[in-house]
This record gives structure tokens, sequence and C-alpha cells, in this order.
């Protein structure tokens, strides 16, 4: 992608319909914004298919984009920006580099994400990777689905979730507290590695949890509410260091 930002065309923060309403466009953390077009945008489209085993290189790295971000006149653009879409699907690509939120869903529904790849530098300035607004029925499926958001503070698991795979919501450094819903199963390897959890309490429904899914050095406790250790824990499945206290048979 290009890194000179006059190749990207600003877009208002809001248009005036011809019936009067105002339609909000371009925005910055959901208010509205003049913004740079993102390198894939779409607005008010239906049945939307991004598909492919490539890669879409943003190139921030090379550019402005993340030098005084803050005074720039204009909201930086993102890798993917869907506005008022539906029926939206993305899957098999690696996005990196982003100059902003890698991707961007507003005002959308049914939207799906399937084993992406995204990284981006952790000295870039608020690139975080999968960032939903306002949106219904979003889906979110594959490794490092949630890695690097540090806008999630408290992740709450639903109970409808059965699987939460490799790396899931690694490395997000600001997360304090987990829970986990009572239908989950399957934790992957260094699941939640990285957060800033002091305790987590497992479910009797967990059967698998591979090596290192709550590694960091804030875990002080473990609550499972099994009383033994199950045989689908492997062996470092609580490694942290230091280890963490485990108490089995706790129910809340």
């Amino acid at each position: 992608c290009s890194i000179n930002e006059d190749d990207y065309e600003l877009i208002e923060g809001e248009v005036k319909l011809s019936d009067g309403s105002v339609k909000q466009i371009g925005t910055w953390e959901g208010d509205p914004k003049v913004m740079k077009l993102s390198i894939l945008s779409g607005f008010d489209l239906t049945n939307v298919h991004v598909v492919g085993q490539g890669e879409i290189d943003g190139n921030a790295q090379l550019s402005t984009w993340w030098i005084d971000h803050k005074k720039k006149p204009y909201a930086r653009p993102h890798m993917l920006y869907m506005n008022n879409c539906s029926n939206v699907f993305v899957q098999g690509i690696h996005f990196k580099n982003s100059p902003q939120w890698t991707l961007h869903p507003y005002f959308s529904s049914n939207v799906n994400f399937y084993d992406l790849k995204i990284t981006n530098p952790k000295i870039s300035p608020n690139t975080d990777g999968i960032n939903p607004q306002a949106c219904k029925g979003v889906k979110i499926i594959g490794e490092g689905a949630f890695q690097f958001c540090i806008s999630y503070l408290y992740i709450d698991i639903p109970d409808n979730v059965e699987i939460i795979k490799k790396t899931a919501y690694s490395l997000n450094a600001y997360t304090k507290e987990v829970t986990l819903g009572k239908g989950v199963k399957f934790i992957g390897e260094s699941a939640f590695a990285g957060t800033s959890i002091t305790s987590i309490y497992i479910p009797k429904s967990v059967e698998v949890i591979q090596s290192r899914a709550f590694e960091g050095d804030t875990l002080k406790t473990i609550y499972c509410e099994i009383e033994s250790k199950p045989d689908g824990f492997e062996e470092n499945w609580d490694y942290s260091d230091p280890l963490p206290n485990i108490i089995w048979g706790y129910t809340k």
C-alpha cells in the first residue's frame, strides 16, 4: 500500500442526505470525523467477500501515519472499513502494519472473520486487530483472533462458546479480568498469555487446556470447579512465573 498520505482520499465525517437526514461516513472511535479513505472500504454494501491466502501490508512503518498522529486534522485509514454493510466475510488473509485500527466494521450486521492473521508492531499507536462497533452478529474464528486488542479490559466469554483457540486473547496487556462461560470445553495454547489477570475461574465444562494458557507474571490463583486435574489438561497448562496457586473443587 502507498506510504504517501496524499494518495488517500478524504471523506467527510457526516453528509446530509436528500431527505434532510444526516449520515455518518468517517469516524474516529465512534465520533464523526473527517477521515482518510481506508485501504479496503465499503459503504451500504451487501454480500461482501474478501477471501484469499495472501498478505495486505499497510506499510505504515515506512510512512508518516504513526508520527504525531494526534496532531493530524483527519482520522487515519483502516486496513478494512465496512460502514453499514451486511453479510461480510473476510477469510484467510494476513493484514499487517495498519495505519490505525486494522479491521473496523461499523454499524454492520452478519460480519464474519475467519482464520485471519493480524500483525502490527508494539510501538504502533491505536492499531487494534479487530474492532467491531455498533454491529450485530459478529463472528471471529481463528488463532490469535483478539491478539493485541489493548482496548479489552474485561473479557466475558458467553456460555455458547465451546472453543477458545491458540493465542486467542494473548498479549492483551490491559485485560484485568476474564470470565469463562459454562459451555467452554477447550482452551488453546497461550490463549490468555500476556494479560494482566490476577486470577481466573475454570468451570467444570472445560475438558482440555493446552500449555501456558494463562502465562503471565500477574497471575496468582486459578480456581477450578472440577475436583482434580483432568487428563486433558496438558503438563504445563498452568505455567506462569511464578507458578500460580491452584484451588480444586472451588464453586462460586
